[in-house]
This record gives C-alpha cells, structure tokens and sequence, in this order.
C-alpha cells in the first residue's frame, strides 16, 4: 500500500506543467542569483523562487482559483522550497537514495498520466531548454522526498479495525452517503512557527472578525489584501472537490454539518487559525439495508391439533402478559427452545431484517422500540418477537472497508508529514533576507 501511495503522490507532485512552467521565468538579470534564504548548509535564490511561484500560478489559473498577491504567494512558496531542502538534507545524513532505475519508472508513470510517451515528455521538456538529466534531477529530488517521509510518516502508521468501524459508522450517519463530495474554500489566518500567546490571541480575534466580515457579505478578495493582527495576511486555499476522507482531519468533521456557503471558524491549527466555506455539495446515494435489534421466543410445533390449539392460546397469554410489562427476558429464559439465545433471555442482536423469516419480517413490520409481536406461526414453530430498536445502515463490503482504511492512513499520512517538517524546522538554521 505504501509503495503505491507513494507513486500516486509523486505523479500530483511533478506534472509536466512543472517542467514547461519552469523556463518561462526570465533568467537575463544578475538579480536573480540574489540570496532570498538559507536552510543550514544550502541556499535558496531569486530564481529557485521565481520558477515555483510561476508554476504555482499556472496550477491556479487552470484550476480557476484566485491568485493571491506576490507577497502571499512569495511567503507560501518560499515555505515549500524550504520544507523540500529540510528533507532532502535529512535524506543525505540518512543515506537515502534513488536509483536510476526507481526514476526511469517514474518518469514512465508521469508520461502515462498524461497521456504522452517518454520521447514526447523529454522533447516538451528539451523544447523549453531543459536537458534531460535536469530534469531527471528533478524527478530523483520528489522520490526522495517520498522515501524519507514514507521511512518517517508512512512506516509508522498503524489502521486498526476499530478506527475503521468507527470511520465508517460516521459515514453511515451522513445525510449524503460516505461518498459524497465537498467542496471546501480554506482561508487561514497564519501563526508564526513559536507564536507568543499574545500572538495566538491577536490572530484568534482577528479571524473572529473575519468570519464575521464574510458572514456579512464582504469581498474575500479584499480582504486578503489587507494586513491582520499585526502584519499577517490573509491566506485562501480552494481545496477543490474532494470526499470526506480526502479532507484535512481537521476539517472533515465541522464540514458533515454544513450547507452551501456555511462558514464555520475560526479552526485552530498549528500553522495558524483556519475558517472554512463550503462552496458545494455532490450527493451519491449509497444503498442501504434495515437492520434490527431482537429479542425472540420460540416454542417448536407439537403434533396434536388440540394441544397446538392450547398452546397458541398459552403463547398469546404470555405476549399479552409481556405487553403489560412483565420482562420478556423472564419469560424467553423459562419457556424459549431456542438454545442460542434462551440463557440471555433470547436476545437475537442485531440482524438484517432480509435474513429473517417472511412471517418475522412482517410480524414486526410497524413495531416500536419495546413492542412485541402477535404470536407467530412460521415452519420451525411458533414465536414472539420483541423490538428493542431498529436503523438503517450501509450495505459495508470488503473493498468499502479497504477504502476506508486508505483514507484514514491518508488522513493520518497528511498529518504526520507536518509534524515531520515542523520537527526537521525546530532543529534547522533557517535564514530568510
């Protein structure tokens, strides 16, 4: 499973728009070889900035979100480039590599998802100046990347049964079904990364008014040029259509309860205050099942007519006695044949109404929560059956619970990945000029 996330996050990282975008930064001005940042031992110039931010600006205009100011897209960018430079040093003090076969794969997935050849990759990239051990070098610097945070993050992840059941008991009370999709605007308000508890209080308030001015029907637009709480500013993230488990953790939960263009914030997070919108809502109706919880009594059949007559009447007594309160429990342990349940005072559990005898499904058609049937004449015998509560669920197979475990090891993958890059940066001497 590793190995093939680790693929799938590769291909979303490095897309041929990288490579075509990465030469259209003019290169023709000395100050583009000026330090904007060191990271230990390493250096980041002008140009490695420029390059990423004008590919980030291409992904945003095909992807039709607003592209924030250089200032904001400048500081975002720049945090990325450092984050990669922290692992790609850890990857060298810990010997991870990449062998030239490991890349060759790699580029051969790259050209398949976008429908090209590897001949017809290299030339897109030649055409824009690149040769091709540059931009092999790019692609060994992402797997690297990968290898590191699968030994670190990846490794340790643990999805046990019981975060599965609980995963997909939560999708199960979704009104629009495990499968729907949201789509979620993340603006955020940033903290710095050892933020003072007078800053954590200033940029609180100041995404306490945010929400506000949003609610109120202000520009967002506007906003995010505005300087907040100091010097911050605002930052947005169209997170695009995405299922639940795709989301952040942290989101995932506020969006169940949602409509279209709710807000809900301010979220805090360790990289700042968040305030969420949800833009829109794509149902998928899962099939469903009833499912019942019983309790049963259940006397065989005797073969004298006049002794069957007896005791049905025997067995509508004790329904009628059950109905007015007596335990039923007393009565399935003294009189029920059924061996499974008698010792527990025939408690059935729970079952999928489907699995029941036709007679049973509509004897207990109508029933409320502790109410017992009319005696019940089906070929094993005669029953009472009593309705301690009924719901709808799910129709969960074995590929749905492997879906839900991928996405709760996304979920988990996602989150510590940011714990990795805000250890490697508390122990990292990082310069910005």
């Amino acid at each position: 499973m590793i190995k093939k996330i680790i693929i799938v996050m590769l291909i979303g990282l490095v897309c041929v728009a990288r490579v075509l975008s990465a030469a259209q930064v003019p290169v023709d001005s000395g100050s583009l070889d000026r330090l904007v940042a060191t990271v230990n031992d390493d250096v980041i110039t002008e140009q490695d900035l420029l390059i990423q931010m004008n590919h980030l600006k291409q992904q945003m205009q095909q992807a039709n979100v607003v592209i924030p100011s250089d200032m904001i897209l400048r500081k975002q960018v720049l945090d990325q480039i450092i984050n990669q430079t922290l692992q790609l040093q850890y990857a060298a003090k810990a010997n991870v590599s990449v062998s030239p076969q490991e890349v060759d794969e790699a580029i051969i997935h790259i050209a398949q998802q976008n429908n090209a050849t590897v001949d017809q990759l290299y030339q897109s990239a030649q055409a824009q100046g690149f040769t091709r051990q540059q931009f092999k070098d790019e692609i060994t610097k992402e797997i690297t990347v990968q290898k590191v945070q699968e030994k670190n993050v990846a490794s340790q992840i643990n999805v046990n049964r019981q975060e599965i059941d609980d995963f997909l008991k939560n999708a199960v009370n979704l009104p629009t079904g495990q499968d729907a999709q949201y789509h979620v605007l993340d603006v955020l308000i940033p903290l710095s990364e050892a933020p003072s508890p007078l800053e954590i209080a200033q940029v609180q308030q100041a995404a306490g008014e945010l929400i506000k001015q949003m609610r109120s029907g202000v520009d967002l637009s506007k906003l995010v040029s505005t300087p907040v709480a100091g010097n911050k500013m605002i930052q947005q993230n169209d997170l695009g259509w995405r299922k639940l488990s795709d989301l952040p953790t942290l989101f995932a939960s506020p969006v169940q309860s949602m409509k279209v263009n709710d807000l809900i914030g301010p979220i805090q997070a360790p990289n700042g205050f968040h305030v969420i919108k949800l833009l829109g809502l794509q149902n998928q109706v899962i099939p469903k099942k009833e499912q019942v919880e019983l309790r049963i009594l259940l006397v065989p059949h005797v073969a004298d007519s006049a002794q069957e007559a007896a005791l049905s009447a025997k067995i509508k007594m004790w329904r009628d006695a059950i109905a007015d309160g007596a335990p039923f429990s007393k009565w399935a342990k003294k009189y029920s044949q059924d061996e499974k349940t008698k010792k527990m005072g025939g408690y059935l559990g729970w079952v999928d109404v489907n699995t029941l005898d036709p007679v049973i499904q509509n004897g207990i058609k109508g029933l409320k929560s502790g109410d017992v049937s009319e005696p019940l004449l089906t070929p094993k015998g005669w029953y009472l059956v009593q309705l301690i509560a009924r719901e709808q669920a799910v129709q969960i197979d074995d590929e749905k619970r492997k879906e839900a475990a991928n996405a709760l090891f996304q979920q988990k993958l996602s989150d510590g990945i940011q714990s990795f890059i805000a250890e490697l940066r508390s122990h990292a001497y990082i310069k910005i000029f």
